[in-house]
């Protein structure tokens, strides 16, 4: 490979990778490592939808993310847990992406769900996942709200419904009491 044509790479492969990660995220800021959580696919659709609403005009400014990844990452703290993935993403509103770990799930979810709910009460835009020690799920969250502020998904691990504070349309009217005092 000619010295001219390997610059043209490097330029092209940089413009490309800096234009990708204008559009959709700032560069992700990840926390404890200790466990390694795989995407999943409704985190994956979620990504998808956010970039969709995103493309090529994105409302929020770079400078308006790194304020709320830092309260995000505090208020999980502060619950006792640890953010695995932490992603703000830009779009109309900040969109952010959450993965976290709790020693006790249920106790989370009791306690520690409700102060970030509280944080982002206002985005339309939210994917939220919480797993346990060994990586499992246990609740996870998705909200595409550009248009239909109603449309999303939920999941809660069984036996733990009645510790969150996430309920979903649909659920019976009487769960099993939540193990978490």
């Amino acid at each position: 490979m000619t010295k001219r044509a390997l610059v043209l790479a490097t330029v092209c492969a940089f413009g490309l990778a800096s234009v990708a990660n204008h559009a959709t995220a700032t560069r992700p800021r990840v926390a404890t490592q200790q466990i390694r959580v795989p995407v999943s696919a409704t985190e994956l659709r979620w990504r998808t939808r956010v970039a969709f609403m995103a493309a090529g005009n994105p409302l929020v400014q770079p400078s308006a993310l790194k304020p709320l990844s830092r309260r995000l990452r505090g208020t999980v703290s502060a619950a006792g847990a640890k953010p695995v993935r932490l992603i703000v993403r830009r779009a109309m509103e900040p969109a952010p992406e959450l993965v976290v770990t709790a020693a006790d799930p249920a106790h989370y979810l009791k306690h520690g769900v409700a102060p970030l709910l509280r944080l982002i009460r206002n985005d339309r835009n939210i994917y939220l996942e919480v797993v346990d020690r060994n990586g499992r799920r246990i609740l996870e969250w998705a909200i595409n709200g550009d248009k239909t502020p109603n449309s999303g998904s939920l999941y809660v691990r069984h036996g733990l419904e009645a510790c969150s504070p996430i309920k979903a349309l649909g659920w019976p009217p009487r769960l099993p009491a939540c193990p978490s005092h």
